[in-house]
C-alpha cells in the first residue's frame, strides 16, 4: 500500500477529502430541503411555535439540524486513523463559509469532529459497535455546543431552552450524526468489499514522522497566533478579511459577527494542535517497551 502524507495512505485522505466536500454540499442542499417540507406541514409548524413557546428558543428547528455533522463519523469509520473526523469536517466547513456563505465561525467545525475523533480514539480506533458510534456523533454535538454558545448566542436564553435544547443535541447527534453516519460507513465498506470488523492499515509514519509534524504543526500554529495578532493590530488587514467573508448586519447579537482572519487563524491554531494530539494519543505506545513473556 502507498505511503502517504498527514499518516495517511493516499487512498485514505483522498477519501477523508471527498468525505468532506460532500459533507459540505450536501448539508446546506439536504437542510433547505427539510425545512421547506416541514414550512409546508401544518402540523410540524404547530408543533414548532408549541416548543418555542414553552422553550423559550427555537428548539425544533436545532432538532432538524442535529444531522449536519455526519461526515465526522462516516470518515472515522471509513478510515479508522487519528484525525479522520476532524479533517473531514474542517473542510466541510470551509465549503460552507465560502461556497454557501454560511457565518464564518463554521470555519472551526472541525471542532465537531475533533469530538467523533476522540470518542473512537479513546478504544485506540478498534471498536465500532453501536454504542461506540452513537457516543461519536452525541459527542459531535457536544463539541460543536461549546462553539455555538458563544457564536450564536444561546447563553441570552433561557435556562429551560438551554437544557431542552442540550438533551435534544444529544439525543439527535447519537441517531442522526452516529447511528445514520455509521450505517452509510457500514453500506459503503460492503460496497468496497471491506468487512466492518476488518482493521485498519497500519499507519504510513514512523516516529521520526511524528516529530518532524510536530515542528510543522507547531509552526502552523505559530502563524495562526500571527494572524489573530495582525488581523485584530491591521485595521487595513482586518478590512480585507471582512469584504472577504459573508456579510452579516452588525449589532446583531442573535448573528455572528467575527472577522474571518482571526476566524481563519484560530481555524490553523485549533487544526494544528488537534492533529499533534490525535496522533500522539494513537502513538503513545510505540515509544513503550514489549511486555515481557509470562512465566
Amino acid at each position: 500500500m502507498r505511503r502517504g502524507s498527514l499518516f495517511f495512505t493516499r487512498e485514505e485522505l483522498a477519501v477523508v477529502v471527498a468525505v468532506g466536500v460532500v459533507s459540505g454540499l450536501a448539508g446546506q442542499q439536504i437542510e433547505n430541503v427539510v425545512f421547506a417540507v416541514v414550512a409546508r406541514i401544518h402540523s410540524l409548524v404547530i408543533f414548532n411555535d408549541f416548543l418555542a413557546y414553552y422553550s423559550g428558543g427555537p428548539l425544533f428547528g436545532d432538532l432538524l439540524e442535529d444531522y449536519l455533522e455526519w461526515g465526522a463519523v462516516l470518515a472515522a469509520c471509513i478510515v479508522r486513523k487519528p484525525g479522520a473526523g476532524t479533517i473531514a469536517l474542517s473542510i466541510n466547513g470551509l465549503l460552507q463559509v465560502f461556497v454557501y456563505g454560511t457565518h464564518d465561525p463554521h470555519l472551526l467545525y472541525g471542532v465537531a469532529g475533533l469530538g467523533a475523533d476522540l470518542v473512537f480514539g479513546a478504544f485506540r480506533y478498534r471498536r465500532y459497535d453501536v454504542a461506540t458510534v452513537a457516543l461519536a456523533g452525541a459527542a459531535c454535538q457536544m463539541f460543536w455546543y461549546t462553539i455555538v454558545w458563544f457564536t450564536h448566542g444561546i447563553y441570552l436564553y433561557a435556562a429551560q431552552f438551554i437544557l431542552a435544547d442540550l438533551a435534544m443535541r444529544v439525543l439527535g447527534g447519537a441517531m442522526a450524526d452516529g447511528l445514520l453516519a455509521g450505517g452509510l460507513a457500514f453500506v459503503l465498506l460492503r460496497l468496497a468489499g471491506r468487512g466492518w470488523t476488518q482493521p485498519p492499515s497500519e499507519p504510513s509514519a514512523d516516529l521520526g514522522a511524528l516529530r518532524r509534524a510536530d515542528g510543522a504543526g507547531l509552526l502552523a500554529a505559530s502563524f495562526g497566533v500571527l494572524l489573530v495578532m495582525a488581523t485584530a493590530a491591521f485595521r487595513p488587514l482586518s478590512g480585507l478579511f471582512a469584504r472577504i467573508g459573508p456579510p452579516i448586519p452588525p449589532n446583531d447579537p442573535f448573528l455572528e459577527e467575527f472577522n474571518l482572519g482571526s476566524v481563519f487563524g484560530f481555524e490553523l491554531i485549533f487544526l494544528s494542535l488537534a492533529l499533534l494530539l490525535l496522533w500522539h494519543l494513537a502513538y503513545r505506545e510505540r515509544d513503550e517497551p514489549p511486555p515481557e513473556a509470562a512465566p
